[in-house]
């Protein structure tokens, strides 16, 4: 049976994906190879606080904004920035990369901009998620695997638009060691 190949999406439902969570401005970073969303994923940027710089590993490609399609959006949903990749929200919609692949590792920084009347981090409702392996046609929401970026249920995986169920273990430890404070 010949390998399928899928395509990597980025979903949206109120995000703003950037390299880092940080409040000041970035350094400059390398030409939009830190669109945030990456194949064999690839995000440069300085040393935030405690965290090292991220250096690009051996056989891994960063993908740039050029990379990718819209499904469902406006011309002005989705932006390159300096910090990477920013959206609007509005309408829903997602990304995915013009080149299928089959077998690889996403690696990527996202945050959701800080409500200035946040108290409570437990309770924010900032919400996105990652789409890996899309197949059929395009729509709201593909037949696809999601990497929940949804701030309460980071890292869970979920399937969407008629997917088979997956099953995998939830580690709340982890997901609470990894969750980097809003902003």
């Amino acid at each position: 049976m010949r390998p399928r190949s899928h395509r990597v999406g980025s979903v949206v439902v109120l995000l703003a994906l950037a390299v880092g969570c940080r409040q000041e401005p970035p350094a400059p970073t390398p030409a939009l190879n830190n669109s945030g969303v990456t194949s064999t994923a690839a995000v440069a940027h300085e040393a935030v606080s405690a965290e090292p710089p991220f250096h690009l590993e051996e056989g891994f490609e960063p993908l740039a904004f050029a990379d990718f399609e819209a499904f469902d959006a406006q011309a002005d949903t989705w932006a390159a920035t300096d910090e990477g990749l920013k959206c609007s929200g509005k309408p829903k919609g997602y990304l995915y990369s013009k080149q299928p692949y089959q077998n690889f590792t996403l690696r990527l920084d996202y945050r959701f901009p800080r409500p200035d009347n946040l108290k409570d981090e437990a309770k924010f409702k900032g919400n996105t998620g990652f789409l890996v392996y899309i197949t059929g046609e395009h729509k709201l929401w593909p037949m696809c695997l999601e990497v929940q970026g949804k701030h309460v249920q980071m890292a869970a995986i979920k399937e969407n638009g008629g997917a088979e169920p997956v099953k995998a273990e939830e580690d709340d430890a982890a997901r609470q060691q990894a969750r980097k404070p809003v902003g």
